[in-house]
């Protein structure tokens, strides 16, 4: 029976039997004549890996900028023009919807040594400054699959920049990490970054504290298998919190304040805090405060059997300015995350260690408990306020 006849038996004419069906996320198929679009529906698809590396360079953009530019785009692909467009009826407003909001005062951070700094419209200059706590990193290495570079190009393009930013910013960081030059074409990456690390191991007898993974330009397939060594072959709480790897996407080695931020946090350092942490509710300690704080990240539209990732920090000293991260996978598309009871207790196990150990606190355990979770839809708030 074809499309056409079972929609007939049901009393449903087609008048264009010929044309595609919609399929829906549980798999039924509909002809599309049948099919209307509710208004204000968003439309979601997923980053093309070639224009992964744009999309960044957009969002780093400042706000008034990627405005123009996403007004701009309206012009440039000229939707109120298209035949297309036009056959559906379907219109586009250059325009965007406004709304009233509030802007919420930035709070004053303190970089150490009586330098402070309110951030202006979102940004946060460190120019110029160093960390509140930088980190040392005595031993790491260099993974660089860029095609046709030799151990000179990795120096001076990768390592010197990198060194001399970090001992600008007060990261101590020593010049000769292993370097490593894999086949850019080999898709064997964590064979190649657990080589790595082992080399350094025989060097120094201790696992690397950074990798630093060099890719080219357009290399998604690498970047996933760089991506799934971190997250999932090697996570950080493996190695104790002793391996980063900071992922340089392209073959232009601009080393920003960016990385080096990133590099610090990773370590479970303090590059800043708000200047008045000191005051603050959260630091009392007749009343201790622990702030958890999870996300749940979905495919992307139109991917099938593909789990969903859990992301979850947990902050671990009195002043709620040091955390630590955990990450697993579970069910596709589900927000409700399956296993929080042991993430929320690994959590304070670890804070309740950092303080007993580190602050030699006589109160080791929270009394309070702040758990944000960002991206929970209408429906599934009901299950949340079930559980």
């Amino acid at each position: 029976m074809t499309v056409s006849e079972y929609f007939s038996s049901l009393g449903i004419t087609l008048s264009h039997p010929e044309w595609v069906c919609v399929e829906t996320a549980k798999g039924a198929a509909y002809p599309i004549e049948l099919c209307y679009i509710i208004p204000g529906q968003p439309m979601r698809k997923c980053i093309p890996p070639d224009l992964v590396h744009t999309s960044l360079d957009f969002m780093q953009k400042a706000p008034h900028e990627r405005l123009n530019s996403i007004m701009a785009g309206s012009n440039i692909l000229h939707h109120n023009t298209s035949e297309y467009m036009r056959a559906f009826g379907m219109t586009v407003d250059p325009s965007p919807q406004k709304c009233l909001a509030r802007m919420l005062k930035a709070p004053l951070l303190d970089y150490g040594d009586r330098h402070t700094d309110r951030p202006a419209n979102g940004a946060w200059n460190f120019k110029d400054r160093k960390l509140y706590e930088p980190v040392e990193i005595p031993t790491w290495a260099v993974i660089s699959y860029k095609r046709g570079a030799g151990v000179d190009d990795v120096i001076r393009e990768v390592i010197d920049p990198l060194v001399t930013q970090a001992t600008r910013m007060g990261i101590h960081i020593t010049r000769n990490p292993l370097i490593s030059l894999p086949a850019a074409q080999s898709l064997e990456v964590a064979q190649h970054l657990l080589a790595a690390g082992q080399q350094v191991f025989h060097q120094y007898r201790v696992p690397p504290k950074l990798l630093v993974v060099v890719l080219p330009e357009n290399s998604a397939d690498l970047y996933q298998a760089v991506k799934h060594f971190g997250d999932v072959t090697v996570s950080f709480q493996d190695f104790h919190q002793t391996l980063a790897v900071v992922k340089l996407m392209h073959a232009a080695f601009g080393i920003s304040y960016r990385e080096e931020l990133r590099l610090n946090a990773s370590r479970v350092w303090v590059s800043l805090h708000t200047a008045t942490y000191h005051d603050c509710w959260i630091s009392d300690p007749s009343c201790p405060v622990m702030i958890i704080s999870t996300h749940v990240m979905h495919p992307a539209p139109g991917a099938h059997g593909r789990p969903s990732f859990v992301g979850a920090v947990g902050s671990l000293d009195s002043n709620a300015v040091r955390y630590t991260a955990l990450n697993q996978a579970q069910d596709s598309r589900v927000e409700m995350i399956h296993d929080l009871e042991s993430i929320v207790y690994e959590f304070i196990g670890r804070h309740a260690w950092w303080k007993t150990n580190l602050e030699k606190q006589t109160k080791s355990f929270p009394e309070r408990i702040i758990y944000y979770q960002s991206g929970v839809s209408g429906i599934q708030v009901l299950l949340y306020e079930r559980a």
